[in-house]
């Protein structure tokens, strides 16, 4: 999720942090597609978002972001939005994946200011509880 502040000439990301000791670090929404759940990147993309982001604010991608994804498959050239950037990054040795996708996507006002009213004065937000039954990454004891 990208924010634009045309006229303070700021883009914010959204990023998301991960507090488990051996793993401390900052990362983008994001995970894999889902074999039989996801038919192509946008699928994952949408439903990655929704559950590590869209699911503590209630909003879905469509009342996150100024675009949709394509539904269908389509030619990642001939995908011709200013409002989306996909940016492909090349994975070292090692890795499951040779290349790991990324989109950023510019969220919508709505989004922005809803995720403003849980920052902390460090800039840092902090989620919400999600409505109905959830566990807790680092909580698996209570599943």
């Amino acid at each position: 999720p990208v924010y634009v502040d045309r006229q303070k000439g700021e883009i914010k990301l959204f990023n998301v942090w991960c507090p488990e000791k051996k793993k401390r670090h900052w990362a983008f929404p994001g995970g894999d597609i889902l074999r039989g759940a996801d038919r192509n990147l946008f699928d994952a993309a949408r439903r990655e978002f929704w559950d590590e982001v869209g699911v503590f604010f209630g909003m879905k991608w469509s009342d996150c972001f100024v675009s949709d994804l394509p539904r269908e498959h389509v030619d990642l050239e001939a995908l011709n939005d200013p409002t989306v950037c996909l940016y492909v990054q090349l994975e070292k040795d090692g890795h499951r994946y040779p290349t790991r996708p990324h989109f950023f996507v510019q969220v919508k006002e709505d989004f922005y200011a809803t995720s403003r009213c849980y920052e902390e004065a460090s800039g840092v937000i902090r989620l919400p509880q999600p409505q109905g039954e959830f566990v807790k990454f680092d909580d698996l004891a209570s599943a």
